[in-house]
Protein backbone atom coordinates (compact mmCIF):
# COMPACT_ATOMS: atom_id res chain seq x y z
CA UNK A 1 0.00 0.00 0.00
CA UNK A 2 1.85 3.03 -1.51
CA UNK A 3 0.61 6.48 -0.95
CA UNK A 4 -3.16 7.64 -2.91
CA UNK A 5 -2.87 8.73 -6.30
CA UNK A 6 -3.93 12.03 -7.21
CA UNK A 7 -7.28 10.42 -8.84
CA UNK A 8 -8.02 8.54 -5.42
CA UNK A 9 -7.62 11.76 -3.83
CA UNK A 10 -9.79 13.65 -6.15
CA UNK A 11 -12.74 10.76 -5.78
CA UNK A 12 -12.49 10.89 -2.17
CA UNK A 13 -12.38 14.86 -1.97
CA UNK A 14 -15.85 14.87 -4.71
CA UNK A 15 -17.09 11.74 -2.22
CA UNK A 16 -16.71 13.73 0.94
CA UNK A 17 -18.07 16.87 -0.88
CA UNK A 18 -21.21 15.22 -2.02
CA UNK A 19 -21.79 13.39 1.18
CA UNK A 20 -22.04 16.69 3.27
CA UNK A 21 -23.84 17.95 0.51
CA UNK A 22 -26.45 15.03 0.71
CA UNK A 23 -25.74 15.37 4.73
CA UNK A 24 -26.76 19.37 4.69
CA UNK A 25 -30.21 18.51 2.92
CA UNK A 26 -31.41 15.83 5.12
CA UNK A 27 -30.53 17.97 8.17
CA UNK A 28 -31.02 21.21 7.76
CA UNK A 29 -34.73 21.00 6.04
CA UNK A 30 -37.14 18.38 6.69
CA UNK A 31 -39.74 19.25 4.60
CA UNK A 32 -37.43 19.14 1.31
CA UNK A 33 -38.34 18.30 -1.95
CA UNK A 34 -35.27 16.77 -2.53
CA UNK A 35 -34.97 14.71 1.10
CA UNK A 36 -36.34 11.44 -0.70
CA UNK A 37 -33.67 11.76 -3.12
CA UNK A 38 -30.92 12.65 -0.76
CA UNK A 39 -32.06 9.75 1.05
CA UNK A 40 -31.37 7.31 -1.66
CA UNK A 41 -28.48 8.70 -3.16
CA UNK A 42 -27.16 8.82 0.87
CA UNK A 43 -27.72 5.24 0.85
CA UNK A 44 -26.04 4.38 -2.58
CA UNK A 45 -22.91 6.07 -0.52
CA UNK A 46 -23.43 3.64 2.30
CA UNK A 47 -23.24 0.86 0.18
CA UNK A 48 -20.11 1.99 -1.89
CA UNK A 49 -18.43 2.09 1.14
CA UNK A 50 -19.47 -1.34 2.40
CA UNK A 51 -21.40 -0.58 4.87
CA UNK A 52 -24.68 -2.70 3.96
CA UNK A 53 -26.52 -2.81 7.16
CA UNK A 54 -26.78 1.08 6.96
CA UNK A 55 -27.38 1.37 3.33
CA UNK A 56 -30.71 -0.72 3.78
CA UNK A 57 -31.61 1.06 6.59
CA UNK A 58 -30.96 4.44 4.73
CA UNK A 59 -33.55 2.45 1.82
CA UNK A 60 -36.11 1.63 3.98
CA UNK A 61 -36.46 4.66 5.51
CA UNK A 62 -36.66 6.30 2.09
CA UNK A 63 -39.43 3.38 1.48
CA UNK A 64 -41.19 4.74 4.88
CA UNK A 65 -41.66 8.14 3.83
CA UNK A 66 -43.61 7.91 0.88
CA UNK A 67 -44.46 4.41 0.36
CA UNK A 68 -45.94 4.85 -3.45
CA UNK A 69 -44.14 7.27 -4.48
CA UNK A 70 -41.25 7.31 -7.70
CA UNK A 71 -38.01 7.53 -5.23
CA UNK A 72 -39.76 4.51 -2.82
CA UNK A 73 -39.81 2.36 -5.79
CA UNK A 74 -36.06 3.29 -6.86
CA UNK A 75 -35.14 2.62 -3.18
CA UNK A 76 -36.68 -0.79 -3.17
CA UNK A 77 -35.16 -1.46 -6.69
CA UNK A 78 -31.66 -0.63 -4.81
CA UNK A 79 -32.97 -3.23 -1.84
CA UNK A 80 -33.18 -5.71 -4.39
CA UNK A 81 -30.02 -5.80 -6.11
CA UNK A 82 -28.55 -5.39 -2.18
CA UNK A 83 -30.39 -8.39 -1.01
CA UNK A 84 -29.29 -10.37 -4.31
CA UNK A 85 -25.83 -9.43 -3.35
CA UNK A 86 -25.74 -10.34 0.09
CA UNK A 87 -28.03 -13.51 -0.88
CA UNK A 88 -31.13 -12.84 1.23
CA UNK A 89 -33.67 -14.41 -0.53
CA UNK A 90 -36.44 -14.27 1.23
CA UNK A 91 -35.94 -10.66 1.83
CA UNK A 92 -35.53 -10.21 -1.89
CA UNK A 93 -38.88 -12.05 -2.78
CA UNK A 94 -40.96 -9.66 -0.38
CA UNK A 95 -38.92 -6.24 -1.68
CA UNK A 96 -39.47 -7.64 -5.36
CA UNK A 97 -43.16 -8.05 -4.52
CA UNK A 98 -43.63 -4.13 -3.03
CA UNK A 99 -41.70 -3.19 -5.74
CA UNK A 100 -44.03 -4.61 -8.18
CA UNK A 101 -47.09 -3.63 -6.38
CA UNK A 102 -46.39 -0.34 -6.15
CA UNK A 103 -45.44 0.08 -9.75
CA UNK A 104 -49.07 -1.32 -10.07
CA UNK A 105 -50.45 1.71 -7.77
CA UNK A 106 -48.08 4.60 -10.00
CA UNK A 107 -49.11 2.78 -13.33
CA UNK A 108 -53.15 3.07 -12.22
CA UNK A 109 -53.58 5.89 -9.80
CA UNK A 110 -50.94 8.39 -10.24
CA UNK A 111 -52.16 11.59 -12.11
CA UNK A 112 -48.66 12.74 -13.49
CA UNK A 113 -48.11 11.52 -17.46
CA UNK A 114 -44.18 11.24 -15.65
CA UNK A 115 -45.13 9.13 -13.06
CA UNK A 116 -46.86 6.52 -15.27
CA UNK A 117 -44.43 6.58 -18.15
CA UNK A 118 -41.56 5.90 -15.20
CA UNK A 119 -44.18 2.77 -13.90
CA UNK A 120 -44.96 1.69 -17.75
CA UNK A 121 -41.36 1.16 -18.56
CA UNK A 122 -40.02 -0.33 -15.10
CA UNK A 123 -42.27 -3.17 -15.39
CA UNK A 124 -41.36 -3.35 -18.80
CA UNK A 125 -37.05 -3.73 -18.11
CA UNK A 126 -38.63 -5.72 -15.12
CA UNK A 127 -40.38 -8.10 -17.82
CA UNK A 128 -37.29 -8.21 -19.99
CA UNK A 129 -34.89 -8.43 -17.18
CA UNK A 130 -36.38 -11.56 -16.20
CA UNK A 131 -36.52 -13.28 -19.58
CA UNK A 132 -33.14 -12.47 -20.40
CA UNK A 133 -31.62 -13.56 -16.66
CA UNK A 134 -34.10 -16.62 -16.88
CA UNK A 135 -35.03 -15.90 -13.39
CA UNK A 136 -38.28 -18.07 -12.66
CA UNK A 137 -40.23 -15.50 -9.99
CA UNK A 138 -41.96 -16.19 -7.46
CA UNK A 139 -44.43 -14.16 -8.72
CA UNK A 140 -46.59 -13.92 -11.95
CA UNK A 141 -46.84 -11.05 -13.26
CA UNK A 142 -50.19 -11.60 -15.36
CA UNK A 143 -51.65 -12.07 -11.60
CA UNK A 144 -51.18 -7.80 -11.56
CA UNK A 145 -53.78 -7.06 -14.50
Amino acid sequence: MGLPTLQEIVLLKSQSRRLQRYLQILITDPENSQRLEANNLLGVHLWHQGEFSNAIITFKKTIGMEPHGVEAVWAMKMLSHLYRRLGLKAERARIDLKRLQALRRLLYYSEEDEKVRFAYLELLKECDDRDILGDKPEIHFDSFF
